[in-house]
């Protein structure tokens, strides 16, 4: 940059978009609607229904902020290419990184972060116990880690001391008297396009240092070709198993499932 050229402004803190369920669910209708046409079943508006009220409180907020038009469609306003574009790389993700933390003295509700990611970069969705939903856009891989880290990593994590530490998933309870009550305790998920889970790992940070306990992969249960399905009852889940890691372990593990699908660097 020399010297004649303008240094741009900082950004603002907070995400970029900041709407409602339900304000998130018509966007997603809208989006749709651009996409597949107006005539999509499942992108026509709703009726006056109770059911369907929430949504038309969310139309008419999305309106006024110039989000929608009249026609259920996005809007022409900068404010809208920009929903637009967050709602395209969410729909285009090649995977997801799912962070779902819960916090010492906070156990009854869950902070859920969700990392919509393409090679180009990835969108990042918080979702709030209040029902708020955040939307933020990153280009850069070491950003999105940043982004899924912060949330269950703080500045002071340190290494895990001891011996590997075992629980019985059956008692989930035991988790924090077994790792001497962690402030943060996480799942961290990599999943496909799908949903799909491919890989999952339990979080624990607190006084006794960082540990990691991979989650295994869920039985499959599907019938072979041609036949019925066959109820079974669950299989008997192996002990977690604890193991104490440094914070950079955790953070290489993070950079590897971003670096899967976005390329390093943007």
């Amino acid at each position: 940059m020399t010297e004649e050229e303008p240094v741009p402004p900082d950004r603002p803190p907070g995400p970029l978009l900041v709407v409602t369920g339900a304000e998130l669910a018509v966007l997603e209708r809208a989006h749709l609607r651009g996409l597949a046409g107006a005539g999509e079943q499942e992108a026509r508006e709703p009726g006056d229904t109770p059911e369907a009220r929430p949504l038309a409180e969310a139309r008419r907020s999305l309106l006024g902020r110039g989000l929608i038009d009249e026609d259920g469609h996005l809007g022409r306003s900068a404010p809208a290419d920009l929903a637009e574009l967050l709602l395209d790389v969410r729909l285009a993700a090649r995977a997801l990184l799912v962070v779902e933390r819960i916090v010492a003295g906070h156990e009854h509700r869950a902070d859920l972060r969700i990392l919509h990611l393409v090679p180009e970069g990835g969108v990042v969705q918080d979702v709030h116990p209040q029902g708020l939903h955040g939307l933020d856009l990153h280009v850069d891989a070491a950003d999105l880690v940043q982004a899924a880290l912060a949330p269950v990593l703080p500045s002071g994590a340190r290494a895990g001391r001891g011996a590997e530490r075992h629980v019985d998933p059956a008692h989930p309870e035991l988790v924090a008297a077994v790792l001497e009550q962690p402030g943060v305790l996480a799942e961290l998920t990599l999943a496909g396009a799908d949903g799909e889970r491919v890989e999952a790992y339990l979080l624990a940070v607190g006084r006794a240092g960082c540990f990691l306990a991979r989650r295994p992969q869920p039985p499959d249960r599907s019938p072979p070709d041609g036949q019925s399905p066959n109820p079974q009852p669950p299989d008997a889940q192996p002990e977690l198993a604890f193991t104490p890691v440094s914070p950079g372990d955790v953070q290489d593990l993070v950079t590897r499932w971003v670096q899967e699908t976005v390329h390093p660097g943007g």
